[in-house]
C-alpha cells in the first residue's frame, strides 16, 4: 500500500468512530507520524485554496493606502560610511553618500533620496522615488509592501504550521486529560494510550474544519472543537466498555469454562 494510499485510508476511517477499533489497534508512533502528516497535508491544501487571495494582495494594499490622506516617514541621519547587511551576501544596503540606478547586489537599497528593490536577481529593480510621503506615492509603495509580504511568505508559513501543530495538540491533550477523568468517574474501562489514539484521529475533522475553511470563513465559531469532541466520545464508547460488562463477560467465560 502506497504512503499516499495509506493516508487516505485513514483520514476518511478516522471520520468514521464505529471503525475506532480498527485505528486503536495501530501503535502509538503511528498514530502520532499520522497526526503530523495530516496537519501538514490539510495545511498544503490551505494553502492551495488560499491562492486567490494572495493574487489580490497588490489591490488590498492599494485600497489600504487610499484610506490615508497623508503618511509621512522622515529619518533624521548622518552616515559615514555604506551600511551592509550582511557582509558575507548583501541582502540590504544603506548608502546615503552615493546615487544609484540599480542595484548590483542584494534586494534593498536605500539611499538619500530613493529606495530600490529587487526581490529576485531575474527582476528589474523597482525604484520609490519619494520615501518621504508614501500615501502621494502609494502606487510604488503598494507595490513595495506587496513585494516584502511575499517575500516574508515561506517564514510565515513555517510559524504558522508550527503554530496549527501546537494548538491542535494541545488540544488532543487537554481532552485526553478531561476524558480519563470522566471514564474513570463512569468506571469506563479504557487505557490512557488508547485514548491517546482515539484522540489523534478524531483530531482529523478539527483540523480540515479548521484548515480548510479559512480561505473562505476566517472563524468558524468552535465549529471544529465540537465535531472533534463529537468523534472523540463516540470513538471512546466504540474502543472501550463499562466495567459491569467487563466483570459480566469474564463471568460468563469463567461458567462457561467450568
Amino acid at each position: 500500500m502506497s504512503r499516499l494510499h495509506e493516508l487516505i485510508t485513514t483520514i476518511t476511517t478516522s471520520l468514521n468512530p464505529k471503525k475506532y477499533d480498527i485505528l486503536e489497534i495501530r501503535p502509538l508512533g503511528a498514530a502520532i507520524g499520522y497526526f503530523f502528516l495530516m496537519v501538514f497535508t490539510a495545511f498544503i491544501l490551505m494553502g492551495v485554496l488560499w491562492v486567490p487571495n494572495l493574487l489580490t494582495t497588490s489591490d488590498y494594499v492599494n485600497e489600504q493606502f487610499d484610506k490615508f490622506n497623508d503618511l509621512r516617514v522622515e529619518v533624521v541621519y548622518d552616515q559615514k560610511e555604506p551600511i551592509v547587511i550582511t557582509e558575507d551576501y548583501p541582502i540590504i544596503t544603506i548608502d546615503t553618500l552615493h546615487d544609484y540606478d540599480d542595484i548590483d547586489q542584494g534586494i534593498l537599497l536605500i539611499t538619500e533620496n530613493k529606495t530600490l528593490f529587487r526581490p529576485f536577481p531575474f527582476m528589474q529593480a523597482q525604484v520609490l522615488d519619494d520615501t518621504k510621503n508614501l500615501a502621494e506615492n502609494h502606487d510604488q509603495s503598494s507595490i513595495f509592501l506587496t513585494i516584502i509580504i511575499l517575500m516574508m511568505l515561506p517564514m510565515a508559513i513555517a510559524f504558522a504550521y508550527l503554530y496549527f501543530i501546537v494548538k491542535f495538540a494541545i488540544v488532543i491533550l487537554i481532552a485526553t486529560i478531561i476524558g480519563s477523568i470522566f471514564v474513570g468517574l463512569l468506571r469506563f474501562q479504557i487505557g490512557f494510550e488508547q485514548m491517546v489514539k482515539v484522540a489523534i484521529y478524531a483530531s482529523t475533522i478539527m483540523v480540515a474544519i479548521s484548515l480548510l475553511t479559512k480561505p473562505f470563513v476566517p472563524d468558524v465559531s468552535y465549529l471544529d472543537y465540537l465535531a472533534f469532541a463529537i468523534l472523540f466520545i463516540l470513538g471512546i464508547v466504540k474502543v472501550g466498555e463499562f466495567e459491569d460488562i467487563i466483570h459480566e463477560s469474564k463471568k460468563k467465560k469463567k461458567e462457561f469454562a467450568d
